[in-house]
C-alpha cells in the first residue's frame, strides 16, 4: 500500500473512532456493514473497470487530511432569517437571486442549504417543509445494501454510508408537486459527507436541484464533498433531476446518486460538471418497475488541469422499461474526461429499451477524453444501441460558417454552443433560463482555451 493510501485509510479509522463513540448504544447494521466491506476493498483502485482512468487518491491532498477531523460550521445552529443573512455574508458569488427565480414561480417550493455539510432551510414555506419531513425510516424503500455493497460496491460510497453524521430524511406527499432545491456550500476547507434520502409518494413530481457552489475567497483551501442521495420513486410518479458542479478550483466533488424506479415511474436527468480540480458522479439506476423510464443527459466541460469523471449505469430488472443516455465532453487545455456507461438488460427485462451515447470534443493537444459505453444483455427480446465518438471541431462547419461573413473566432463559439445546447433544450424553460446562465462562463473559458485548427 502506498504512504498516501496508508495515511487516507488512517485518517478514515480516527473518523470512524469518533463516529461509534457518540452513538456507543449502537450502530445501524447498515453503517457497520458499510464500514467493514470499506475496510476489506478500500479506496478503489485502477484494476476496477469502473476506475481504470481515475486515480481515487487524487481526491485527498495533504491539507484536507489534516482538517479531516475538523467540523465546526462557520454557522451557528439555526434556522430561518439569520442563516440566510449569514449565507449571503459568505461570498458575493454565491447569488442567491438567480436560485430564487428557479424556485419562486412555483408555490410549492423549498430551498434548503447544505453548509459544511450541516443542513438549513429559509423556511420561507413552514408549513410544507414540515410535510416533508416524513416517516422513510423503512430500510426497504432505500437499496444501499444491494447497490453500494454488492457488484457497484464504491468506496467513497462506503465512506459516506459509514461516517456520515447524519441522513436528511424527506417524503415528497402523494399526488403533489413540489419543486426542491438543494445547495451545497463549502465556507471553509473541510471533508464533507451530505447524505440524503428521497421517497416520491404515488402520483407526485418532484424537481430535485443538487448545485453543489464554493465562496469566491476559497481559492486556496481544499475541501473534499463526499455526497451520496437515494431516491425511491414510487408507482406513476415523476422526478425531473439536476446536478450542477460549480466548485471552487481547489476542491475536490464526489457524488453518489441511487434511483429505484416502481411500476411506471420516471425520471429525467441533465449533469453538468464544470468546476473543482476533480470531480466524480456516478449514478446508478434501478428500473425495478415495470413501464419504468430513465434519462440522462451529461455534459463534461473541462480546462486547465481539471479531471472529470461520470459513471451512468441502468439496471433493467422488468419488462418494457427504458433507459436513455446522451453524454457529451468538451475538453481543453489539459483537462481530462471520463465516461463510464453501463446498460445491463437482465432475463427478466422483457421488451426492454436501452440507449447509450457519447459524444466529445477535445479542443487542444493536452486534453483527453476516455469513453466507454457498454450493454451487458441476457434477454434476446430487448433492443438496444449504443456509441462513442471524440473528435474536434467539424473544419467544413467552421469553413462554411467563415465564408459567410462570420469571423472565425465567432463562427467557433456558435458551433460549440449548438454542440452542448441540444442537451437542455427539453428542459422546463426556467430551468433551461437558469442552467444556461449557470455554464455560460464555464463555457466561455473553455473556448477561450481552444486552439486554431
Amino acid at each position: 500500500m502506498s504512504m498516501m493510501r496508508q495515511a487516507i485509510s488512517e485518517h478514515c479509522q480516527q473518523q470512524w473512532d469518533a463516529t461509534i463513540q457518540p452513538a456507543a448504544e449502537g450502530i445501524s447494521p447498515v453503517r457497520q456493514r458499510a464500514w467493514q466491506r470499506w475496510q476489506q476493498q478500500g479506496l478503489p483502485t485502477r484494476h476496477q473497470e469502473s476506475w481504470k482512468y481515475t486515480r481515487a487518491e487524487q481526491f485527498f491532498t495533504e491539507p484536507l487530511l489534516n482538517n479531516a477531523l475538523k467540523k465546526t460550521s462557520v454557522l451557528p445552529q439555526k434556522t430561518g432569517n439569520p442563516v440566510i443573512a449569514d449565507i449571503k455574508q459568505l461570498s458575493a458569488s454565491i447569488n442567491l437571486d438567480l436560485i430564487d427565480k428557479v424556485i419562486c414561480p412555483h408555490a410549492n417550493s423549498v430551498l434548503l442549504y447544505c453548509i459544511d455539510g450541516q443542513f438549513y432551510s429559509d423556511q420561507t414555506n413552514t408549513s410544507l417543509f414540515g410535510g416533508l419531513l416524513g416517516d422513510v425510516s423503512d430500510p426497504s424503500l432505500f437499496i444501499p445494501a444491494q447497490d453500494l455493497l454488492d457488484e457497484d460496491s464504491d468506496g467513497f460510497a462506503l465512506l459516506n454510508l459509514a461516517l456520515s453524521p447524519e441522513t436528511l430524511q424527506l417524503s415528497i406527499p402523494a399526488d403533489s408537486q413540489l419543486t426542491l432545491h438543494i445547495a451545497y456550500i463549502a465556507a471553509r476547507a473541510g471533508w464533507y459527507q451530505p447524505s440524503v434520502r428521497i421517497h416520491v409518494q404515488p402520483g407526485s413530481q418532484l424537481t430535485l436541484l443538487e448545485h453543489t457552489i464554493s465562496p469566491a475567497d476559497l481559492s486556496v483551501s481544499d475541501s473534499l464533498w463526499n455526497s451520496l442521495t437515494q431516491l425511491h420513486v414510487a408507482p406513476s410518479a415523476e422526478v425531473i433531476y439536476v446536478n450542477l458542479n460549480q466548485c471552487a478550483s481547489s476542491c475536490q466533488h464526489v457524488h453518489q446518486l441511487l434511483v429505484d424506479l416502481d411500476t411506471s415511474a420516471q425520471i429525467q436527468s441533465w449533469l453538468a460538471a464544470l468546476g473543482g480540480n476533480a470531480s466524480r458522479l456516478q449514478i446508478i439506476q434501478r428500473l425495478a418497475g415495470r413501464g419504468s423510464s430513465a434519462t440522462v443527459n451529461g455534459l463534461l466541460l473541462g480546462q486547465g488541469q481539471q479531471h472529470h469523471d461520470h459513471r451512468v449505469v441502468f439496471r433493467h430488472l422488468a419488462e418494457e422499461t427504458k433507459s436513455y443516455c446522451l453524454h457529451k465532453g468538451l475538453l481543453a487545455g489539459k483537462s481530462k474526461g471520463v465516461f463510464n456507461g453501463r446498460i445491463l438488460m437482465t432475463p427478466e427485462a422483457h421488451q426492454a429499451e436501452g440507449n447509450m451515447y457519447s459524444r466529445n470534443m477535445l479542443l487542444s493537444q493536452g486534453s483527453r477524453m476516455h469513453t466507454k459505453p457498454e450493454l451487458e444483455i441476457y434477454h434476446d427480446a430487448v433492443r438496444c444501441a449504443h456509441g462513442a465518438t471524440v473528435g474536434q471541431l467539424d473544419r467544413q462547419a467552421l469553413q462554411y460558417l467563415c465564408c459567410r461573413g462570420i469571423a472565425s473566432e465567432s463562427a467557433r463559439q456558435l458551433l460549440l454552443a449548438a454542440f452542448i445546447q441540444t442537451l437542455w433544450q427539453s428542459l422546463p424553460k426556467p430551468l433551461y433560463e437558469w442552467l444556461t446562465q449557470q455554464v455560460t462562463p464555464s463555457f466561455a473559458s473553455v473556448s477561450e482555451q481552444m486552439e486554431a485548427i
